[in-house]
């Protein structure tokens, strides 16, 4: 064998594990929901772009979850037909 090949493998099972195994953080014991009552991409891009340029990002863009919802509101009287109009108490609901 290659004097080469044996070094790499002696350097594998040589190789000590990790200098000091960072422990699993707890689970969180709260959540914090920003409900953005309005807004939709078409506001957030607005804002990141005036804010701060088009290559720029918000801080809410960086955290580690996010997800949107669409709700749909349609009238009572006949629910085939949309409102297009939301309030923010059926955007709750539907959030809730």
């Amino acid at each position: 064998m290659r004097p080469s090949v044996l070094l790499l493998l002696f350097s594998i099972v040589l190789l000590p594990g990790p200098a000091s195994a960072q422990p699993e953080p707890p689970p969180a014991k709260t959540a914090i929901l920003f409900i953005g009552d309005g807004v939709d991409d078409h506001q957030l891009t607005l804002g990141r772009n005036y804010l701060r340029g088009a290559a720029g990002t918000l801080v809410f863009e960086g955290l580690e979850r996010r997800a949107t919802a669409r709700v749909l509101t349609v009238r009572e009287d006949d629910p085939r037909h949309q409102e297009y109009v939301a309030d923010s108490a059926s955007g709750g609901t539907a959030l809730s």
